[in-house]
């Protein structure tokens, strides 16, 4: 995976919205952890990406390592919301799948996305 998957992935999510709702900021933490670890990315290079500031990734960053260290029913809570996210952009630096399927299932993503609308 590269950046610009990711910056494909946060349009489609609208994960670059102004909003606090959980199951979008939990996303968010996932992704930042993703592009500094795994992409390699400066904290100032993700802030584009998500139309954020420095602090708000930083304080995202750290959020990610205290949730999964707190383990209990926020860690679950966390490891439900990220499924979709961490499929697809894994820590763990193991590609899911390969691009020919990731695409098949990027199409059945949107498809699914676009009932809704209608």
């Amino acid at each position: 995976m590269d950046l610009e998957e990711v910056k494909k992935y946060v349009r489609i999510h609208q994960l670059d919205r102004r909003t606090n709702k959980r199951v979008v900021v939990y996303q968010r933490f996932h992704l930042y952890k993703y592009m500094r670890d795994i992409l390699g990315l400066k904290y100032r290079e993700i802030t584009g990406v998500f139309n954020r500031n420095h602090s708000t990734i930083v304080k995202g960053y750290q959020a990610y390592g205290n949730i999964v260290l707190s383990g209990g029913y926020t860690l679950t809570e966390f490891r439900r919301i990220t499924e979709d996210v961490r499929y697809y952009f894994p820590i763990n630096k193991k590609a899911p799948v390969n691009n020919t399927e990731r695409s098949k299932i990027m199409f059945q993503i949107l498809a699914k996305q676009n009932q809704l609308y209608v």
